[in-house]
Formats: C-alpha cells, structure tokens, sequence
C-alpha cells in the first residue's frame, strides 16, 4: 500500500460465519449498539504517536453467530512500500473509514511471491488472524483515498 500522506482509518474486520440459505435464522436477537466516542477513537491515536504502534484493537464486539472486531490503523507517508507490505486474510473483510490523510489502497486476488504469516504473528495473535503476506499483487485495483472515504 503506498500513502501519499499520513493516514488514520478505522478498520472494521468482519468474521463471517457460515449458513446455509434454508436455514436462515437472526444471528443476534436484539444484540445491543456499540458506541465509540471520538474522544476515546482521539486516546488511541495519542498512544499510537507516543508508541509509533500502527495498528490497535479497539473492540470485538459479539453479533450473534459473528463478531466485528473495531481497529485503529495508522499509515505514514511511504516512499516505497516495504517487503512484502501485501497482506491477505484468511478469516477477514477488512472495512476501513479513513478519518483523516489520504494515499493509495491496492487490492486484488493474485499475490505475488506469496509467504503465509507466522502463527506467533502479532497481526495473526491480535488482528487479523491467519493470512498471507507477498511483495506486490499482479492486476490490482488502485483507489485513491482521502478523508471520509469508506472501503
């Protein structure tokens, strides 16, 4: 992913179980709303500049047969993305809102070189889960981002 400025982006990772159409039943009955105030979203981005930490779990929130988990993700401005910057997740779809910065999403299904994630990962322990990391993605989708965009 290359930025052309810093970025800062909630990221929404939605685990999606399995069901079968003819079953279909709610996988939360009446499951409560989950609030994230700005001044907290304005904590971890204050930890993250101390930390240089780029990337912090902010809630896993239960939705019945699924879970959401809610993430702070912080991208400077790359002259050229590092090795093996591509990742690819088994278990996720990732969901960004990018709150402040722009830059450069590159998305797409043929990884280049691809080498699967450590299982002691911190990404893999903490984020993400099990996935796949390569040097560049061959055919990708360019998007170019800015502020109050959503991907």
């Amino acid at each position: 992913m290359k930025l052309l400025k810093s970025l800062w982006a909630i990221n929404g990772i939605l685990i999606i179980g399995s069901t079968s159409a003819q079953e279909i039943q709610p996988s939360c009955n009446l499951c409560e709303t989950e609030l994230i105030q700005a001044e907290e979203i304005a904590r971890y981005i204050e930890a993250a500049m101390l930390t240089g930490l780029t990337d912090q779990q902010v809630r896993s929130v239960d939705v019945g047969k699924t879970s959401v988990q809610i993430a702070l993700a912080h991208r400077g401005a790359l002259a050229e993305p590092g090795p093996r910057s591509v990742a690819a997740h088994d278990l996720v779809t990732e969901v960004y809102v990018v709150l402040s910065g722009s830059g450069t999403n590159r998305s797409g299904p043929m990884l280049v070189d691809p080498e699967r994630r450590s299982p002691d990962n911190r990404a893999v322990k903490y984020l993400n889960g099990p996935g796949t990391n390569s040097i560049d993605i061959e055919n990708s989708t360019t998007v170019d981002l800015k502020a109050g965009n959503c991907f």
